[in-house]
C-alpha cells in the first residue's frame, strides 16, 4: 500500500470455489484529484482504464489532474451530509466518542438502502469487460470506498474476515494524519480537546462495516439478496466473477 493516497490492490484474497481474486485489476484509493511526482508514477504504472469516484461534484476539486487514456466515472454515494448531521452533536464533546461511534454506525446501516441506486450503477461499471484495471476512490478511501469494495469482494466470495482486514488497513494511512493534529491540540488545550471523538469519526472501525454486513444479511438474506434489491442482474455478478477470479 502507498500511504500517500491510501492506495492498494484489492487482489490476492481467497474467494469462492477455492479461487483467488486477481491482482492488478481492482484497486482502491483516496482522492485522485491532485496527483504528482511519485504518486502519479504509481498510478500510471498500474495502467488504469477506469477511475470510479464516489463523491458528488461539490466534493471534487475544480481542477482535476488529467490522466491520458483513463476514463473517470462519477457515481455519487452521497452520505456526507447525513454523517455530518449525526456526528456534529458529539464531535466536540469531551466524552463524545461513543456518540460519534453510534452516529457513524447508523450511517453505515442506512448506507445499505440509501446507496442502492449507486450500487446498481457501480456494478454495471465494474461488470464491463473494458473497465480494467480499475480504481475506486472517494475523499479518504474509507467509508464510501470501503463499502463499495466490501460489496464487490463479498460478491466474489471473499470471507468477511479478509474484507474487514482490508477495510481496517485504511488506518495505516489515516491514523498518522489524524494524530498529527489531534495530539498537538490535545496538549495545547490541556487535554480538553476531544481527540478520541475525532479519531472515532475519521478512522475505520470494525463495527462500522460489520453493521452494514449485518443489515444486508438480516434484511436481504445474503449479498445476492441485497444485489437483487439493488436491481443488479445475476449476469453482471457472473461477469464480475469471471473478470476478477
Amino acid at each position: 500500500m502507498n500511504n500517500t493516497i491510501n492506495f492498494r490492490d484489492c487482489g490476492g484474497f481467497p474467494a469462492a470455489g477455492g479461487k483467488r481474486v486477481k491482482t492488478g485489476m481492482l484497486f482502491r484509493s483516496a482522492s485522485l484529484d491532485r496527483i504528482r511526482g511519485k504518486t502519479r508514477t504509481l498510478i500510471e504504472r498500474n495502467n488504469f482504464t477506469t477511475i470510479i469516484d464516489l463523491r458528488p461534484s461539490q466534493e471534487r476539486s475544480k481542477h482535476i489532474a488529467l490522466l491520458p487514456g483513463v476514463k473517470r466515472i462519477t457515481i455519487p454515494l452521497d452520505i456526507d451530509r447525513i454523517a455530518r448531521q449525526r456526528i456534529l452533536p458529539y464531535i466536540f464533546r469531551r466524552q463524545g466518542k461513543q456518540g460519534v461511534e453510534t452516529a457513524i454506525t447508523s450511517v453505515y446501516r442506512d448506507m445499505v438502502t440509501i446507496g442502492a441506486p449507486s450500487v446498481r450503477i457501480l456494478f454495471s461499471c465494474v461488470a464491463a469487460p473494458d473497465a480494467y484495471p480499475l480504481c475506486i476512490n472517494c475523499r479518504a478511501g474509507k467509508d464510501r470506498t470501503g463499502f463499495a469494495i466490501a460489496l464487490i469482494l463479498r460478491t466474489l466470495g471473499v470471507p468477511d474476515t479478509a474484507i474487514i482486514d482490508d477495510y481496517l488497513a485504511t488506518n495505516n494511512y489515516l491514523l498518522p494524519r489524524v494524530r498529527r493534529f489531534t495530539v498537538p491540540l490535545r496538549l495545547l488545550s490541556f487535554t480538553l480537546f476531544p481527540a478520541t471523538a475525532f479519531e472515532a469519526a475519521l478512522t475505520a472501525r470494525r463495527e462500522y462495516l460489520t453493521t452494514a454486513f449485518s443489515k444486508i444479511d438480516t434484511d436481504f438474506g445474503s449479498i445476492n439478496g441485497y444485489l437483487d434489491f439493488c436491481e443488479v442482474p445475476a449476469s453482471r455478478r457472473n461477469r464480475l466473477r469471471k473478470f476478477l477470479l
